[in-house]
Order: C-alpha cells, then structure tokens, then sequence
C-alpha cells in the first residue's frame, strides 16, 4: 500500500513516502512508519491497497483489515498529545464571531477511582477575527491503569489571541493522591484516609471542582465524579456508599452552534465515579456512576472499565470498576479530546 495526499478535491492523489509491503503482520498489532519527509499539508489522505497477502486462490484474496490508522504531525509523532492548525480567516465574516474552545478531558482512574475532570471551557463572543491563527486542540488525558498509575491530566487548548484552555484533572486514586488531580475542571476525589479523597480543584472561570470522597467502611468504597465546566462532581456522602458520584455537568451551547457539535451541544462534562460492586459483608451491591452531560464518561459496570470521555466535548473519562468477590479491578477510560 502507499499513502497519499490530495491537497484539495480529493480526485488528483500525490504519494506521501515509498510503497509499503508487509510478509507477516499478526492482529491486534500496531506497527509505525515514518513520512517525515513530506513539506505538504494535504486536505485528504488516504491507504491505497494494492494487493493483499492472501494466495489468488483463495476466494477472499483481495481482504485487508484494518483495526484503526492514525496520522501524526511530526511535533506531534513522539507525544501524540495535541492536534495544531493555522488558519486565517477571510478578509470579510468574521467580524463578530463566536469563538469557542474546549481543552481535553482528565483521565478517569482504575479499580473505584475518581472521575477525571472536565477540560477547562474558554468563551469569547463577538470577537472581530483577522491574521494568521494557531489553534491547538488538546487530546484527553490517558486512563488509569493500575493502582499506581493514575488518570492523566488532559492538554491543553489554545488559539491565537485567546487565554488558554487548560486541560482536565485526573481521578484521584484509591491508593495515593494524584498530583494531576487539578486543571481545568478537577478530578474526583478518591477513598482513602489522606489527602486522596480531596477532588482535584478546578480553574476559575472555565471549570469546577472534582466531587470529595469519602474514607470507607470494610468492603465500602467508590470514586467521586469528576467537575464539569457547569457544575462540581458528585460527592461520597458516607463510608458505607459504594455507588461511585456522578460526573459533573458540562455547559449548553446548543443555542450558539446547535446539536451537531459536542454532546447534543453541550460540553466539558466530568466523569462519573467508580463503584465497588459485590456483597461483601452485607454490603451492596453497588450501581454505575453517570457522566455528566457534556461527553462525560460514565463509571464502569460490573467488571468493566470506565468509559472515555466523548472525543471532541472535552468530556472527562469514568473511573474503573472493583468487585473483590469476582477478582475484578478495572481500569479507568481515557479523557474526550478537544
């Protein structure tokens, strides 16, 4: 196969690098090619396939599956962290324009772990828009995958001429504080007796604070909700909750761009809390956590992880789930993206 580039009708196709060809490559396997070289922004890209390994005789020789691509900036291939564009508006229309930014949602933590903050929500109405813009659009923050690996903090949005937009808190853990657990909106706060049941704190002006958690009683545990850009994350009101708090609520811009864009016009919503399912001790069981709305995650089933946060809304990711009777400790799922 070989990539290609069209720079603006997507009809008249330029190769990007030489022509690529694999003997051996086994699923669920990722592997990466360096086009480095290539000076051109394209508008289109695309696989053009060749031929496939598969021997003419068999019926379905011409069968390539392809799980997911990506393409990566070359600032961007060692930390895929963040999306860059220039743009230059047109000499006339943009004289009062709406201008909404959204950074990337915070992580949402494993095993009962806080809900990861919402991305920091910046808006300017009425804004007169002229000269060469950088826009950067920050991915979310990675999931929490281990009790010693927390959810990351979500990157950061900008826009020429603008404040930054500033990423999303981490889900404060069940086993130690997370230093990421601030940002734009904060991160959940967790269920242990120190400073990891404290939710993270939130930037004024673009987001609110992670809900508190709570130290647990035996076989009683869960993860606060992350904050969203309209409402603080759900608390744990008690040690014997085992229902992780709820995402906090994102803000309604659907009068502004409609129901297209965002979570029905909504973002930067928290995630929801994990939650400790089971019985243990006449406990339980526990019930999923909800995402605020906005692409807030939800916090996992029962022997599911937390769902990332929606790409696009800023929307931070749900908190994974436990069930010590079932064996399951489950991670968190990864911030919405700008």
């Amino acid at each position: 196969w070989k990539l290609q580039g069209s720079v603006s009708d997507g009809t008249t196709w330029v190769d990007i690098g030489s022509e690529q060809t694999e003997s051996t490559w086994p699923s669920n396997t990722v592997k990466s090619y360096d086009v480095s070289s290539n000076t051109t922004a394209y508008q289109y890209y695309r696989l053009r396939i060749t031929d496939s390994n598969r021997s003419d005789s068999d019926s379905a020789n011409t069968y390539a599956g392809i799980g997911e691509w990506k393409l990566y900036t070359a600032a961007a291939a060692s930390a895929p962290n963040y999306t860059k564009y220039t743009w230059t508006p047109a000499s006339t229309g943009f004289e009062d324009a709406n201008v909404l930014m959204v950074a990337g949602g915070g992580g949402g933590t494993f095993r009962e772990g806080g809900g990861g903050g919402a991305g920091g929500l910046v808006y300017n109405a009425s804004q007169s828009l002229s000269g060469q813009k950088t826009i950067v659009v920050g991915a979310g923050g990675t999931k929490g995958i281990s009790s010693s690996v927390y959810g990351d903090k979500g990157n950061n949005t900008t826009f020429t001429g603008f404040d930054n937009a500033i990423g999303g808190g981490g889900g404060n853990s069940n086993s130690g504080p997370n230093s990421n657990k601030d940002g734009g909106s904060g991160g959940g706060g967790g269920n242990l007796e120190n400073s990891a049941t404290a939710g993270g704190s939130g930037t004024s002006g673009q987001g609110k604070d992670g809900g508190s958690g709570h130290s647990p009683a035996a076989y009683c545990s869960s993860g606060a909700g992350g904050g969203g850009a309209g409402a603080v994350g759900g608390s744990i009101s008690s040690n014997t909750v085992k229902t992780g708090g709820d995402g906090g609520a994102g803000l309604d811009y659907s009068s502004k761009f409609g129901t297209t864009y965002g979570d029905d016009g909504y973002f930067a919503g928290g995630g929801g809390g994990g939650t400790r399912y089971g019985t243990q001790g006449g406990h339980g069981p526990g019930s999923p956590s909800t995402g605020g709305k906005g692409g807030g995650g939800d916090g996992g089933e029962d022997s599911a992880a937390g769902t990332s946060g929606t790409k696009h809304t800023g929307g931070g990711g749900g908190g994974g789930s436990f069930d010590e009777g079932g064996g399951s400790s489950e991670n968190g799922g990864d911030g919405g993206s700008g």
